[in-house]
Formats: structure tokens, C-alpha cells, sequence
């Protein structure tokens, strides 16, 4: 709850960014904000006309995206919670395991046989495609992000059928995880 409450306004501090103040309400909060507008926008004439109602933010377009990839990270967040909770976060790791083995295993294949090519038709807009990934470090960062999710997984459930089989004793991998899961 908490937690919560810290992420709402964390993200209500970024959309105050974008709100417009005053003049007045704005050199209070951020004093060097003008100076810093006037140098950046050098060329545009500034008038006293121009210290109307402005947001905080020096560059709106960059803060609301921000804001937006904020929302998203929050909302993925809260998703994994409630998938985590409802027991759901198992099977959810182990389709995501399933993709990883079946787009790295394509991207291999394709590799030996295409390099050039993209599923083995297209011509990819980069130097060489890897898999799905016009560019081999989205493939790269794609497993960096999967793979602590699946030994997650897989952690949980040794320990989890480790407790059932006595937890004590030692063993077989296979007989505490089961095929499946080494798979």
C-alpha cells in the first residue's frame, strides 16, 4: 500500500511538471528555469509576452515521455504483482522460458542459413538481422531481461519440491524439479 502510494506520486510529480504556472508560481519553484529557456532557445526572440503560464519542464515533449514510459513501468509493476499473487507469475515464466528457446533457436538457424535476411525473406534495414531483432543487442537485451525470470522460476520451484521431498536429504535434480522444468 505504500509502495503504492510512493508510485502514484512519483508519477503525480512528473505530470506537475507539465502543468503550466504562472510566472510568478514558476521562478519561485525552478528560479533558473528562464535563463536556462533563454539559452537554450537562442535564436528565438524573448519577450516579456513569452513569461506567460509555462510548465516547469524545459522540454515537454521529453518529460511526457518520461511520464509515459513511468505509467507503463508502473503499470507492469502492478501486473507482475497481481500475476505474482494469483499464482499466475509460474506459468507467465515459463511461456516467456518457451519463447526465448523458440526465437533463439530460430535466430540460429536463421543465422547459419541467412544471415542477411530477416525470417528468411526481407532484407533488414540493418547490417545483419538476429531472429525477430533487426539489431542483435534487442535480441540481447530481450534474454537479459528473460532469463532472471525463468531462474526465478526455476529457483522457486526447486525449493518448492525440495520442501516437499523432505528438503534435507539430498537429491536428484531431476527428481526435485522435474523433466519439464529442466527442459
Amino acid at each position: 500500500m505504500i509502495l503504492d502510494v510512493a508510485l502514484a506520486l512519483a508519477l503525480l510529480a512528473g505530470a506537475g511538471q507539465l502543468m503550466p504556472l504562472p510566472a510568478g508560481w514558476r521562478d519561485l519553484l525552478s528560479p533558473h528555469a528562464a535563463i536556462v529557456e533563454r539559452v537554450l532557445h537562442v535564436g528565438a526572440a524573448w519577450s516579456p509576452l513569452d513569461a506567460g503560464a509555462r510548465p516547469l519542464s524545459i522540454d515537454p515533449t521529453q518529460t511526457t515521455i518520461g511520464l509515459l514510459t513511468g505509467v507503463a513501468a508502473v503499470l507492469l509493476f502492478w501486473i507482475a504483482r497481481a500475476l505474482s499473487e494469483s499464482g499466475e507469475l509460474r506459468r507467465t515464466a515459463a511461456r516467456v522460458a518457451w519463447i526465448g528457446f523458440a526465437v533463439s533457436l530460430v535466430a540460429i538457424l536463421q543465422r547459419a542459413t541467412s544471415p542477411t535476411l530477416m525470417y528468411w525473406i526481407w532484407n533488414a534495414p540493418g547490417d545483419k538481422p538476429f531472429g525477430p531483432f533487426v539489431n542483435r543487442n534487442h535480441m540481447a537485451t530481450w534474454l537479459i531481461m528473460a532469463i532472471p525470470l525463468t531462474v526465478g522460476c526455476l529457483v522457486m520451484r526447486v525449493r518448492s519440491r525440495a520442501g516437499e521431498h523432505g528438503g534435507d536429504r539430498p537429491l536428484a535434480i531431476v527428481r526435485v524439479v522435474g523433466d519439464s522444468t529442466i527442459l
